[in-house]
């Protein structure tokens, strides 16, 4: 789960398993620096991964298709879609 700053605040077991980084090492980072190949940094995937601030964001119901990179420099094939979640300080994804 992504706040209203994009930052990770929700990180379950099964990210752990996928990506090898464990809850504490994810919560509070930035999805694009934690899991994008660096050739992404600076690619569309940064607009999909701006913060996502009601629950009609333009990717909210998408789902896209890219590469992640796990902690021990795996590449894997990843689909990412968004839905969005009104809490009491603004929309979450």
């Amino acid at each position: 789960m992504l706040d209203t700053l994009g930052k990770i605040t929700y990180w379950n077991l099964a990210a752990e398993r996928i990506f090898g980084y464990t809850k504490e090492e994810a919560l509070g980072k930035d999805p694009k620096d934690l899991l994008a190949p660096r050739t992404l940094h600076e690619s569309p995937l940064d607009e999909f991964l701006k913060p996502h601030l009601s629950k009609d964001g333009k990717t909210v119901g998408e789902t896209f298709e890219f590469d992640v990179i796990r902690k021990d420099n795996t590449i894997l094939p990843a689909q990412l879609s968004f839905s969005a979640i009104e809490m009491s300080d603004g929309w979450y994804s």
